[in-house]
């Protein structure tokens, strides 16, 4: 369980930037709603990027944890 929720929280994140980017973005500052969603797809996926990497180095480190016990 905690390890799905590890691994879904990069996507959900990502998805809750992009939304809120291109709203933030075309709404408040009359950018270009192509522009936008290249800009917020972008961010999201090095959101996604950094987090798989982050899920790596967790599962890298379950995996040693017992040794150290």
């Amino acid at each position: 369980m905690a390890t799905s929720l590890t691994s879904l929280t990069p996507c959900v994140l990502s998805m809750i930037f992009i939304g809120v980017w291109i709203g933030v973005s075309v709404g408040k500052y009359n950018a270009d709603v192509q522009v936008a969603t290249q800009t917020a797809f972008t961010g999201g996926v090095l959101i996604i990027f950094a987090g798989a990497l982050f899920v790596a180095l967790l599962a890298f480190l379950e995996t040693r944890l017992p040794e150290y016990q």
